[in-house]
């Protein structure tokens, strides 16, 4: 008889963090697959039963919905599926897993990949980053002949350099308030640092400005910018890092995190409207899963 346990996102962190230490300090069964993650705790069992529970059929429909995105707090983020599969494969590779866990998790990510392939569940960026590189790739201009400098070297930084360099960026310019920062994510990513006080002349070399910083004050002004050049900006920090009057300049388009928010929130309702058709895909694999192992299950449409 295989069920599950465990709390989500739905649960407090102070409920979590007392769950998981309960956890730790219990009795664990012979088989089972445990799947942790920033948001969940949960663990899935294997007990010899000849009679059939009916949790079963509700714990199936909980991992494939959880392997297709459906119980994540994000809807169909994509991360859920490779950590499902991570514990699946850890629980084979420490030899606790029974043929009934194996079937029951292979299917999962069957399933998780055909609600994924057959509805938009999991398409359009949802965060900061990915909206970003969105937006800058809808305006179908050539990364590759671009110049890019970026102001800032927290993880959404990081992540866009990423991105862009993966999508064919050739020329990144990084620069912080502190140098060394710069040079070294600059070191570790191929792109080239510099110091913020040369910010000026690197903007008559820039095609596309991104700046993320938690500086107080304005990093960019509109006095700082050259004549006639054109740009595209993209101020994701909170307070802004470009004045405002930067937007008026002839050439300048001026993109705030508000913006970049706003494709986010697009994104998601167009999640939103895919649910009900993964929801038939799940419900038909489910049935399909329950009579392979010789347990019909009829859920109501």
């Amino acid at each position: 008889m295989i069920l599950f346990k465990g709390l989500d996102h739905s649960f407090s962190i102070e409920e979590r963090e007392a769950y998981q230490k309960k956890f730790f300090y219990s009795s664990l069964p012979e088989n089972y697959v445990l799947l942790k993650t920033c948001n969940r705790v949960e663990m899935y069992y294997d007990i010899p039963e000849k009679s059939f529970s009916h949790q079963e059929p509700e714990t199936v429909r909980h991992l494939f919905r959880l392997a297709s995105g459906l119980e994540s707090a994000l809807i169909g983020e994509n991360q859920v599926m490779h950590q499902v599969k991570k514990a699946y494969r850890e629980a084979v590779q420490e030899k606790r897993i029974s043929s009934g866990l194996h079937i029951l998790f292979q299917s999962a990510l069957r399933a998780g990949k055909k609600v994924r392939t057959l509805t938009g569940i999991g398409k359009g960026a949802m965060s900061h980053s990915q909206a970003v590189v969105e937006i800058i790739k809808k305006r179908n201009l050539s990364l590759k002949d671009m110049r890019i400098t970026m102001i800032g070297v927290h993880q959404m930084n990081r992540n866009i350099v990423r991105y862009l360099v993966k999508d064919g960026c050739q020329t990144i310019f990084l620069g912080n308030r502190t140098f060394e920062k710069s040079k070294a994510l600059a070191d570790e990513l191929g792109c080239s640092a510099f110091p913020l006080n040369f910010l000026k002349n690197i903007l008559k070399q820039t095609d596309l400005l991104i700046t993320a910083t938690s500086a107080p004050h304005f990093i960019v002004r509109k006095e700082d910018f050259p004549q006639n050049k054109k740009m595209i900006i993209f101020d994701l920090a909170v307070p802004r890092d470009v004045e405002e009057a930067v937007g008026s300049i002839t050439g300048v388009e001026l993109y705030n995190i508000s913006e970049v928010e706003k494709k986010q929130e697009q994104n998601l309702e167009k999640r939103r409207n895919e649910i009900h058709q993964a929801e038939k895909l799940i419900q038909f694999e489910v049935s399909h899963f329950m009579k392979k192992i010789g347990k019909s299950v009829f859920y109501e449409k």
